[in-house]
């Protein structure tokens, strides 16, 4: 039971059964301007959390997988994860149950964020157990059935203010993930001026975009 604050770390190539990263219980850990690349567990690539709260921040999640539940993210047991301003790309849920999987009470809130080129199902809501609870908004993704799994387990699902466009990153294959000038997710995230970039324009959905979003190096 712990309250924990990452800022600006890399995990990169870690491996567990439960969390190849960060493996989450009773706890509050807020994530901000963090990279999780090539993480490997057998619930929760990057994260698995119960009874948890975690807020990421200006997140960047790559080449993450697992063998049954979440190749990114195994939300558990009214754990509460509150994205801002994230891209989520190239992660592999082929062996598992979706790339974000979501049981057991828990709530997703996902704002200015990119969801693109994930391998399989992109978000997974467990059918067996208590309702769950998602909110997506000004974010770039494929609100699809195929991407997208409710199991009509979800109490409340809200989709709002979304694009379905390719974000056109600059070099993905080079582990570039910043947007090029004409990516349609730029000055696309929520308007409110507490989200605006750097430089005062209107909030650029991903990774590196918003008050924190400077902090891409060549």
């Amino acid at each position: 039971d712990c309250n924990i604050e990452l800022v600006n770390c890399n995990f990169l190539e870690n491996e567990a059964s439960h969390g190849g990263a960060i493996y989450s219980a009773f706890s509050n850990i807020k994530i901000t301007q963090t990279v999780f690349d090539d993480n490997y567990a057998s619930q929760g690539g990057a994260i698995k959390s119960i009874y948890s709260s975690i807020e990421l921040t200006n997140t960047l999640c790559t080449n993450n997988y697992a063998v049954s539940y979440g190749s990114i993210f195994h939300l558990d047991l009214s754990s509460n994860f509150d994205i801002t301003n994230a891209t989520f790309s190239n992660n592999n849920a082929k062996l598992s149950w979706g790339n974000i999987y979501i049981e057991n009470n828990s709530q997703l809130n996902i704002t200015n964020s990119i969801i693109w080129e994930n391998i399989g199902i992109d978000i997974f809501v467990s059918g067996y157990n208590s309702p769950c609870f998602i909110d997506i908004c000004y974010s770039d993704f494929i609100n699809d059935p195929s991407k997208i799994i409710t199991n009509n387990n979800v109490e409340v699902f809200s989709v709002i203010e979304n694009i379905c466009q390719d974000p056109l990153f600059l070099a993905p294959n080079n582990n570039d993930y910043r947007l090029s000038q004409d990516s349609p997710a730029k000055y696309k995230g929520n308007p409110e001026p507490e989200y605006n970039n750097t430089n005062g324009t209107r909030n650029d959905m991903g990774a590196f975009g918003g008050p924190l979003g400077g902090w891409f190096e060549d």
